[in-house]
């Protein structure tokens, strides 16, 4: 699941990422957890059901619907466009537009390479509920102090076990929708669904635990 990609000078780190905290790339009602062997599947608290294939939300403007034959398809009211494929808010949003963020990564025993790439070492001992506790201290302190770019980049200087952190967790600028632009559609997804200027809740990755902060 883990996808290493160079983005200009720098290495980021990222994986398939699910959204843990903020889940608005996510149809209504799903969660995201991970397995004993660091595998991403999705619950439905109301039915009860589980899945290993991503349950994404429709964008906004499309709805489900069925044919006289019974056949799913969907429906956009607004453009009147229909089509039998669903159409996902990564595939969807902002077609073409520039998107540039920042982010900050926690590794844990969970990661498909758990060394940080900022002190070398291993994180194989950090458990999921402590990696966790660990970038909430530093979404509280963010949040406490203006959770400005300047600040994000700081932080992620000072703690993040991307490669990235060199840069204050930079990636670079990359084009959403085009299908080149070299990131995972649901970290994509992630960061087009934080405002500018706004910072997203926790999202999970094979990679570890990562914020966003999305800067244009």
């Amino acid at each position: 699941v883990l996808l290493k990609l160079l983005l200009g000078s720098s290495v980021a780190e990222l994986g398939v990422g699910t959204c843990f905290h903020m889940a608005s790339d996510l149809a209504e009602g799903w969660t995201s957890h991970v397995d004993a062997e660091g595998v991403i599947y999705y619950t439905h608290a109301a039915s009860g059901e589980t899945t290993y294939e991503r349950p994404e939300a429709l964008p906004e403007g499309w709805s489900e619907t069925k044919d006289e034959e019974g056949k799913t398809f969907y429906y956009n009211a607004a453009t009147g466009e229909s089509k039998w494929e669903k159409p996902t808010v990564s595939s969807s949003a902002l077609p073409g537009g520039k998107v540039r963020c920042r982010h900050l990564l926690v590794k844990f025993e969970g990661s498909k390479n758990p060394t940080s790439r900022r002190t070398k070492e291993s994180m194989a001992g950090l458990t999921a509920e402590a990696a966790q506790q660990d970038l909430q201290q530093y979404i509280d302190l963010i949040v406490q102090q203006g959770s400005t770019e300047e600040l994000f980049g700081q932080y992620a200087e000072m703690r993040s076990d991307c490669g990235s952190y060199a840069d204050g967790g930079d990636l670079g600028e990359f084009i959403s929708g085009s299908g080149d632009s070299g990131m995972p559609d649901e970290f994509e997804a992630a960061a087009l669904a934080t405002p500018v200027g706004a910072m997203s809740g926790m999202v999970l990755s094979s990679a570890g635990y990562h914020l966003i902060f999305r800067t244009a």
